[in-house]
């Protein structure tokens, strides 16, 4: 049995994707040189490589034999990395080169699906995270104040009511009320005033302003969106991978959505996420290169097919037959025996999820922020086309 498995498992097949790969995240993240440096965009890579493999979060996390590193660091220099957008150039690099040999055949198909995430939370569920101790309150006993005494021998006596006036000057009530009452009315007049002026402008303006929702303590706005409950699977949080591969289920597009959403407004989004030029209206001329676009009858909508079609693709979507009673219009839209012999390769983008989702930090959303969860998701897609070119 060998001492360090792992260690024998970067040297025979990830050691060319570390050497490939730390040339474009020097580029896009260099390390400043300091005397005290101890660690390179090399040994981050591949500890980072390392924990998609891992069951553990990043505070459990402390390296391998070999690599020792402390979780605190590495999800400094992961953070850095989506900062500096680095898993997206490596995506962009990465298909660039895959797309070179057997284009036609790759881009011939191209599928489109999502996917459910459970949302964990980590910071929450944590087992390490120390509990706090309860503070016992001390009964504090209030010291009695004590009375002054008072020699009634000291105080003299008032000869005059005049005195007390002289004392204590008091001010008309009625004027000091009047003084009130025109202040009063000053603030509402220009709190009218303003209202009126923000009518005024969006009135002129052509589109209203958008208010952004009340933002939580411990979340921030993105992930009160994209985090939401889903009807079908009870009272848990959930988001939604859409992601958009070729015909053998390579990765072309992610993006992150949520829960409840619906899948006929994610086509636009996914199809835009493609970091790299398909070609698809040069090709559509040609019938022997022609791109072929399949999705779930989700996906179906007069809008969504005639976009795909301005595009350049050939939508195979079944028809939803939702909102239609008419039995003739369904018939009509039915498929032919080529586009249903085509329509049965669908499956593989199921098989691209699992690919996916047998890293065990992308199964399930234990990142505290969905950036983190998102450069994660990169780097394991980076993964798999690499492995194919």
């Amino acid at each position: 049995m060998d001492k360090f498995p792992y260690m024998r498992k970067i040297n025979n097949n990830n050691q060319k994707m570390i050497d490939y790969i730390v040339t474009i995240i020097d580029v896009m993240s260099p390390i400043k040189y300091s005397p005290n440096g101890k660690f390179t965009n090399k040994y981050y890579f591949t500890c980072l490589l390392h924990f998609l493999d891992s069951h553990v979060s990043w505070r459990q996390y402390k390296g391998f034999p070999g690599f020792p590193m402390l979780g605190k660091t590495l999800h400094a220099a992961h953070m850095r990395y989506i900062r500096d957008g680095v898993y997206e150039a490596i995506n962009k690099t990465l298909l660039e080169e895959y797309i070179k040999t057997e284009r036609e055949d790759k881009l011939s198909v191209q599928l489109i699906d999502a996917s459910f995430v459970e949302n964990k939370v980590a910071i929450h569920n944590l087992k390490d995270k120390p509990k706090k101790k309860k503070k016992i309150k001390k009964k504090k006993f209030k010291k009695e104040k004590s009375k002054k005494i008072i020699n009634h021998s000291t105080i003299k006596p008032i000869k005059n009511s005049n005195e007390i006036y002289n004392i204590i000057p008091i001010k008309n009530p009625k004027r000091h009320l009047r003084k009130e009452q025109k202040n009063k009315k000053k603030v509402k007049y220009e709190r009218r005033k303003k209202i009126r002026e923000i009518k005024n402008r969006h009135a002129n303006a052509e589109t209203k302003p958008k208010y952004k929702k009340n933002i939580n303590k411990y979340t921030n706005n993105i992930n009160d969106q994209k985090i939401q409950f889903n009807r079908y699977n009870g009272r848990k949080k959930y988001m939604k991978i859409s992601e958009i591969t070729d015909s053998r289920g390579t990765p072309l597009g992610l993006i992150i959505t949520s829960g409840n959403s619906n899948e006929v407004r994610e086509i636009k989004d996914t199809i835009n996420s493609i970091p790299v030029n398909l070609n698809t209206k040069r090709n559509s001329t040609h019938n022997r290169y022609k791109q072929k676009f399949l999705a779930d009858t989700g996906y179906y909508s007069n809008s969504n097919v005639t976009y795909l079609k301005e595009l350049g693709y050939t939508p195979i979507i079944p028809f939803n037959p939702k909102n239609t009673k008419d039995l003739e219009l369904i018939e009509a839209k039915q498929f032919t025996k080529k586009e249903y012999e085509i329509y049965k390769g669908r499956s593989i983008i199921e098989s691209s999820f699992s690919w996916l989702k047998t890293y065990p930090v992308l199964s399930r959303n234990y990142e505290k922020t969905i950036k983190s969860y998102t450069g994660l998701l990169f780097l394991a897609a980076s993964k798999i086309i690499f492995n194919r070119i």
